[in-house]
């Protein structure tokens, strides 16, 4: 099994070239959404790794413009040397590396994307000639990926420690004049109308904005049933300074990368292997609230627009009028009677509502995912 770490933060450079971790995902500001590594130092930085014996793998995985893909590729041309291979997630790009650039290593990245073994061997078996690697998706429980596995010729990665990316933007959502030191020295969060306890971590680099899950992930507890799935390759992706300090205390105790399961990373999570072995229905996936209230439940709220509307999926039939209570996953419960409801269509039913999805006037606190119920009375 074998670890591969993200570099985007120059400060850390000497930490990399003197940990026991072999492959290194270069991430930089010309190249990469997360990168922080500025261009002009890319030369040494490439040099000081490979005299490292650095195995270098080059994250090239923003939303591009085609003014910057030129750019990008006379400024990859001339580091090329040194680096060993290329990750892209647009399948365009990747194309344009096998055009311009024969005989180069690629890994693909299908993280955000390809939740099934017949989509991954269709992405695979076009870049078969030049494929080194495949990146799933850390939704993928082990039984699908132990399927892949078998269809697949390349390695195959999977996140193994760190940070879980919820949203990417091309856009400077933070501010437009903010620079990455910044933003990675102070640590901003973030946190949703709908969710306003739940703090996400969000960067803004030269490449856009990017969300992270406020869980970050640890899988290594669990490397022989992961070795067992047939997995290659686990990355550890961090982009906190006490993370990357907490991470990097580990790399000189013995038995590396095994004692990282004893890493904790402020409530960290197994994420969904543990939840997709069970076979359960999405519901399992739900917090505790939600899967208590599951009991008799007729319905699911699908979305809820602030002073607008909010849309319910029922799925069991009901008569109107009636009383509903409604459960958001904070437990906050809201009750309301319905004379009436509407469809999508407009048509307001009076007596009998059939399964569908329907929508009524917005109901505060009552964000998607909240559980619809009748109220006893």
């Amino acid at each position: 099994m074998n670890t591969i770490i993200n570099f985007g933060n120059i400060d850390h450079l000497p930490t990399i070239c003197n940990s026991p971790v072999k492959w290194i995902l270069l991430q930089t500001e010309a190249f990469s959404r997360f990168g922080g590594l500025p261009d002009n130092s890319l030369k040494d930085v490439v040099a000081e790794l490979k005299q490292n014996r650095k195995k270098i793998v080059l994250a090239w995985d923003y939303v591009a413009k085609d003014n910057e893909s030129r750019l990008s590729f006379q400024l990859f041309e001339s580091i090329k040397k040194g680096i060993d291979s290329v990750r892209f997630l647009d399948p365009g790009l990747g194309k344009t590396l096998e055009s311009l650039f024969p005989g180069i290593r690629l890994q693909l990245s299908l993280e955000h994307g390809s939740l099934n073994r017949y989509s991954v061997r269709y992405w695979t078996d076009i870049f078969k000639s030049s494929l080194e690697r495949v990146v799933l998706s850390s939704q993928l429980p082990l039984s699908t990926i132990q399927s892949i596995r078998n269809l697949v010729p390349c390695d195959i990665e999977i996140l193994g420690l760190g940070s879980i990316e919820i949203f990417y933007s091309r856009r400077k959502l933070l501010s437009k004049h903010i620079r990455y030191e910044d933003i990675v020295n102070s640590n901003p969060y973030v946190a949703s109308e709908d969710r306003p306890d739940q703090f996400n971590r969000i960067i803004q680099t030269t490449k856009g904005t990017i969300v992270f899950y406020d869980k970050p992930l640890n899988v290594f507890n669990r490397l022989i049933e992961i070795k067992e799935a047939g997995i290659d390759h686990l990355r550890i992706e961090i982009h906190e300074k006490d993370h990357f300090k907490a991470i990097a205390s580990f790399f000189e105790k013995p038995n590396w990368p095994d004692t990282l399961s004893e890493c904790r990373l402020n409530r960290s999570f197994e994420g969904f292997l543990q939840f997709n072995e069970t076979k359960q229905l999405f519901e399992r996936l739900t917090n505790p609230v939600i899967r208590s209230e599951i009991e008799n439940k007729i319905g699911v709220v699908l979305e809820s627009v602030r002073n607008s509307f909010t849309i319910i999926e029922f799925t069991k039939q009901t008569r109107l009028p009636s009383d509903f209570v409604f459960v958001s996953p904070e437990n906050i419960k809201i009750d309301r009677r319905f004379e009436k409801i509407e469809d999508l269509k407009g048509i307001n039913h009076f007596d009998i509502l059939q399964p569908g999805v329907y929508t009524v006037p917005w109901i505060k606190y009552i964000v998607p995912g909240s559980v619809v119920k009748l109220l006893k009375g």
